[in-house]
């Protein structure tokens, strides 16, 4: 018997459901209801990457982090020539 477990959202029940064994999840963990277009798009990332879980800046609710502003390295001060 296949088990299908359906509306994962959080990392925690995915963890839980892979220690129970299911054989299938799904839910906005893993994506959104698509489009066929984007939905190929989805399955060909995530057989490219090994997993179909997104990384965690791509999951649903995730929050986004603000780049940090590149801070310069600072310049070595130049000898004056003195004459």
């Amino acid at each position: 018997m296949t088990v299908v477990t359906e509306g994962v959202e959080t990392e925690q029940q995915r963890l839980l459901l892979e220690e129970l064994k299911c054989d299938v999840m799904q839910g906005y963990l893993f994506a959104k209801p698509l489009p066929a277009l984007e939905l190929e798009e989805w399955y060909r990332a995530g057989k490219a990457r090994g997993t179909f879980v997104p990384p965690p800046a791509d999951r649903p609710g995730a929050v986004q982090k603000e780049p940090e502003e590149a801070q310069a390295a600072p310049v070595a001060a130049t000898p004056t020539e003195t004459k």
